[in-house]
């Protein structure tokens, strides 16, 4: 299964090294900036959001192995280190970056597909900062995280 995703996956960055050049071509450079802070804007509020879906997640499982209802396995629940590495080593924004490499670039009358350059712009810098800034980070984390006792989500904040 992880063999056709690679394959995918490389097949995006491949079509983003054929893409990006013409959309850029076409954009100002004075653009580009305030387009790299809304990215980065973007990664983070994706960061944050993803964060609070996966700690919530963490809460109802707990919630629902208390209840002992023998669908929640103890096995299943996630300590505070655990919930924190899944938030930070996912969110790659493949399936974003296909859907603009995948809009148009003339509509039907032929005028170009506004914003387009924009949005492609925009997916590329969020998988960029996700993949060097999450990817080059990620190993840091895990070590810091590593040693054997649990930690409350109040520990780990600490920890920084």
């Amino acid at each position: 299964m992880g063999y056709p995703i690679f394959l995918l996956n490389g097949l995006i960055f491949i079509l983003i090294g054929l893409q990006l050049p013409y959309a850029m071509a076409e954009m100002e450079i004075a653009d580009c900036i305030p387009l790299t802070f809304y990215a980065f804007l973007i990664t983070v509020l994706a960061l944050v959001l993803r964060a609070f879906r996966v700690f919530s997640q963490q809460r109802n499982l707990k919630q629902a192995f208390l209840q002992n209802k023998g669908r929640i396995t103890e096995e299943a629940l996630l300590d505070a280190k655990t919930s924190l590495i899944i938030s930070w080593s996912g969110m790659r924004g493949i399936v974003s970056l296909a859907t603009a490499l995948a809009l148009p670039a003339t509509l039907q009358d032929g005028t170009p597909f506004p914003n387009r350059n924009v949005i492609l712009f925009l997916s590329v810098a969020v998988v960029l900062f996700t993949i060097v800034g999450q990817g080059t980070t990620l190993p840091w984390l895990v070590r810091r995280l590593s040693d054997d006792k649990p930690v409350s989500a109040e520990g780990i904040a600490e920890k920084s």
